[in-house]
C-alpha cells in the first residue's frame, strides 16, 4: 500500500549531493599527509590547498560522469545539483571548475602528442590534472624538481580518489 512513499531517491542524485563535500574533505584531510612527504606543501596555505583539491575532485567525478550511459535529463540534473553545490561552497567554485577543465583539456591534448605519453599513457589524465593543481597550488608553473613532483603525486591521488565516484551509487 502507498509504495510511492517508500520510494528511495536515485542514488546518483545522492552522490551528486555529497560530491563537493567529499572532495573538500579529501583536500582538508590530505594536507598533513602530503606536507609530511613533500616539504614544499608546507608553503601552501591550507585553505587554498582545500580549494584546489575540491575543484580537482569534482572535475574528475564529473569527467567520469560523461563515460556513463545516462539519460540526458538525469545527467543534466546531476550537473545542476553539483553546480549549485559548488556555487554554494565558494563563490569562485564554478569559475575554478571551468579553469580546471580548460587547463586539463589543453594540457591533455599537448601531452598526448609527446612520445613518452604515446608509448605509455597511464598517467596522461592524472598528469594533466596534476599540472592544473600544481600551477594553482604554487601560483606559477612548477620550476624545481620538488615543485614538479607535485604534478603526478596530486593528480594521481585525486584521480584515484574520484575515478569511481558514481560506482558507489
Amino acid at each position: 500500500m502507498f509504495s510511492w512513499f517508500s520510494k528511495k531517491p536515485d542514488p546518483i542524485f545522492q552522490q551528486a549531493e555529497t560530491l563537493v563535500s567529499a572532495a573538500n574533505i579529501l583536500g582538508i584531510s590530505s594536507y598533513t599527509k602530503f606536507a609530511d612527504d613533500l616539504p614544499i606543501v608546507n608553503s601552501i596555505e591550507t585553505e587554498h590547498w582545500d580549494w584546489v583539491f575540491t575543484i580537482a575532485g569534482v572535475f574528475v567525478a564529473l569527467t567520469r560522469l560523461n563515460a556513463m550511459n545516462l539519460e540526458s535529463n538525469t545527467k543534466e540534473k546531476v550537473l545542476e545539483i553539483v553546480g549549485h553545490k559548488l556555487g554554494d561552497w565558494k563563490p569562485d567554485g564554478l569559475a575554478g571548475f571551468e579553469d580546471c577543465k580548460t587547463f586539463f583539456d589543453r594540457t591533455y591534448d599537448n601531452l598526448a602528442k609527446m612520445d613518452h605519453y604515446r608509448s605509455d599513457n597511464r598517467f596522461l589524465a592524472s598528469d594533466s590534472l596534476g599540472g592544473w593543481m600544481t600551477w594553482n597550488l604554487l601560483g606559477h608553473a612548477p620550476e624545481s624538481e620538488d615543485e614538479r613532483g607535485l604534478i603526478r603525486t596530486t593528480g594521481s591521488f585525486v584521480t584515484h580518489s574520484f575515478f569511481g565516484w558514481w560506482e558507489k551509487s
